[in-house]
């Protein structure tokens, strides 16, 4: 029995080695490479591919062709490890190592052919009556398992990803320098969800519809509400942008520093606790242009009685900071000695609140400084006030309002 087990311990050394040395690398990727070639008719190259010593997969220097000869994929440099025993048993993914750097990827798809540029991978591989062997059990997919995955960590740098669809009249890429985060808990089935780390850094998306969108069924079945825990969440020289031709809509966000805390998101028993929002440095951009709809008078209706809302809300630190918004519903321009709520500019947009507080019919809130500047001239120079309100009575105390007209000061009950 000692012999046997030695002698399977001695196949698996072996078979490690030679996969990690060059001949063994320059062998494996050799087979790889040029049995994909042959199925597809396009250039296939792999620097490295090997198995690390603590089990995960490497791949270094990944490259693929489209039918054109252009870069369809390429990636500088690819590390993943998976937890072998829970996705066997269980059929739970866990991501022990995810480090990816370089990727790039080219996907379309032309109004003349129909097709997207990697279809010919998925024609290369199917069964020669050019139609995929697919065994369908469906017992198998009813008493199926919801997901249950663990990221933990990721690691993606220099991706550039790009998206072209002229049936669906869709341009769109993504462009990142960094991100990392770890995800612990990542239960689709129950819709349970912690983020421990989510921290993105100098990255770039865009999004540009010029035809209608296509009309699409009602989900009718009934989603279970999420419940979140963000221990950490972090932006920085973030841009965002989307743009509709179709109704002309656009939209933009430009980020300098976001960060986002919060021990408990749970919309299924509607309680909120965040302990930090954060937004510094940042742009907000939103122009509706669209064809107007015609409105129809509404009919009087009595007077809905107030009602506390059935939730938990706490919110212990809101600050903004050197922020700037522009909202605009007819194209025009802004005009200095007129407000027009159609067009909107806000410059240096501040804020601090805290103690936010909602529950058990009470609320509070205590402003320490709000303020900002409107294009059409008026200017908020600070509004601050600690206001508390229940069943049985209110309070404001603290307020102080002043504007580049006017002050106010004052406590009411």
């Amino acid at each position: 029995m000692g012999i046997v087990i030695v002698s399977l311990l001695a196949i698996l050394i072996l078979l490690v080695v030679f996969i990690r040395s060059p001949w063994g690398q320059s062998i494996v990727v050799k087979k790889a490479t040029t049995y994909v070639s042959d199925k597809t008719n396009t250039v296939v190259s792999i620097d490295k591919l090997y198995l690390t010593f603590s089990g995960n997969l490497f791949l270094e220097g990944l490259y693929l062709e489209d039918m054109d000869g252009d870069t369809l994929l390429y990636s500088r440099k690819l590390e993943a490890g998976v937890e072998v025993v829970p996705l066997i048993k269980t059929g739970e993914i866990n991501v022990t190592k995810l480090e990816w750097e370089g990727l790039k990827a080219d996907i379309s798809r032309t109004e003349l052919t129909g097709k997207f540029n990697f279809d010919f991978l998925i024609e290369a591989f199917n069964t020669q009556d050019g139609e995929a062997q697919i065994q369908e059990d469906t017992l198998a997919q009813t008493e199926a398992q919801p997901l249950s995955i663990t990221l933990s960590p990721i690691s993606l740098k220099d991706f550039d990803l790009r998206y072209v669809d002229e049936i669906l009249g869709i341009d769109a890429f993504l462009i990142i320098e960094s991100l990392e985060m770890e995800i612990p808990v990542l239960d689709l089935g129950n819709s349970e969800y912690r983020i421990s780390n989510f921290s993105l850094q100098n990255s770039k998306i865009s999004y540009t519809q010029t035809k209608p969108f296509e009309p699409t069924e009602e989900d009718t079945v009934e989603a279970v509400l999420p419940s979140l825990i963000v221990d950490k969440l972090q932006l920085s020289n973030i841009s965002a942008t989307y743009n509709n031709t179709v109704d002309r809509q656009r939209a933009g966000l430009d980020i300098g520093q976001f960060t986002f805390q919060a021990p408990e998101i749970d919309l299924q028993n509607q309680q909120i606790n965040v302990s930090s929002i954060k937004l510094l440095d940042s742009n907000i951009l939103f122009h509706d242009f669209g064809v107007e709809v015609a409105t129809v008078p509404e009919a009087v209706s009595e007077p809905v009685p107030f009602a506390w809302p059935d939730w938990a809300v706490q919110v212990a630190n809101i600050s903004l900071a050197n922020n700037s918004v522009e909202f605009k519903t007819a194209d025009q321009q802004t005009m200095l000695g007129y407000f027009n709520p159609e067009v909107l500019a806000i410059q240096d947009l501040r804020l601090e609140a805290g103690d936010i507080f909602l529950e058990d019919n009470q609320a509070s809130l205590t402003l320490s400084e709000a303020g900002f500047v409107e294009a059409g001239g008026f200017e908020l120079k600070n509004l601050q006030f600690d206001f508390s309100i229940s069943e049985e009575n209110s309070e404001l105390n603290e307020l102080w309002i002043e504007t580049n007209r006017s002050q106010l000061k004052g406590i009411a009950t």
